[in-house]
């Protein structure tokens, strides 16, 4: 019986070790994809935007995709958040 608590429990531990490695990876993957592609898409959904992408346009793509699209001009005054 106490062998077969260890198996399991040396079993949890590797794939809880694994699974959170796999979802590092995963995360580094949409990051570096996000950074890559987030200017074309900016583009390609209408908005005049050239060099790195900054904190209003990502809030107002947020917006528009999320369909609240009619809440972007509401955004253009609002101070910058740090």
């Amino acid at each position: 019986m106490g062998a077969a608590f260890l198996l399991v429990a040396g079993l949890f531990l590797t794939a809880r070790q694994r699974g959170r490695r796999a979802v590092q990876a995963y995360a580094l993957l949409v990051e570096t994809a996000t950074r890559l592609h987030a200017g074309d898409l900016a583009r390609s959904l209408g908005f005049d935007h050239t060099g790195p992408l900054d904190a209003r346009t990502g809030q107002a793509m947020t917006l528009l995709v999320q369909g609240q699209g009619h809440l972007i001009p509401l955004t253009v005054g609002c101070p910058r958040q740090r």
